[in-house]
């Protein structure tokens, strides 16, 4: 029953994102050499239309299956389906509070190394190894500083370190 109520907000949210989309068209992508009024909702629509369709599209079971009854789980087994649910519900607080934990730090330690605390902190509770996570920030904090502070120009926060 959740697969459903996910596919169907995802279809929602592909509504809206084509409309975002639809929408940013009709409005200047750039004035001069800086982003126009259009540039930021085209690129969030698109991103946006991106997740709706991973989720609309995914063929993974909703949630794993708990072993046999009398079967021990093994440190390796997936968890019970009460175990990811609850998971699951701790996530999104714990992906805000490293979110809003990021934006305080900002002002102390400058934009993007707090940017890059918060996507390694967010990457783990996802569950991505700690390879993942330092490699996404890595990749994710230089294409930030490449677009907004040399690109357009945006002058960013810095912290105690110049950057």
């Amino acid at each position: 029953m959740r697969r459903i109520w996910d596919r169907a907000i995802a279809l929602l949210l592909l509504g809206l994102a084509v409309y975002i989309i639809v929408a940013a068209r009709g409005m200047a992508y750039m004035q001069d050499r800086v982003p126009g009024p259009g540039f930021a909702p085209l690129w969030i629509g698109i991103g946006l239309a991106l997740a709706a369709l991973a989720v609309v599209l995914d063929q993974a079971p909703s949630s794993p299956t708990a072993p046999p009854e009398g079967v021990a789980r093994a440190p390796g087994d997936v968890a019970a389906p009460g175990d990811v649910e609850a998971r699951r519900a701790a996530v999104g607080p714990a992906v805000v509070t490293a979110i809003v934990v990021a934006v305080l730090l900002t002002p102390l330690v400058g934009m993007l190394v707090a940017l890059a605390v918060m996507v390694v902190v967010t990457s783990r509770l996802l569950g991505a190894a700690w390879r993942t996570a330092a490699a996404t920030a890595a990749l994710l904090t230089l294409a930030f500083y490449a677009v907004f502070g040399r690109w357009f120009k945006v002058p960013l926060p810095a912290g105690p370190w110049g950057f």
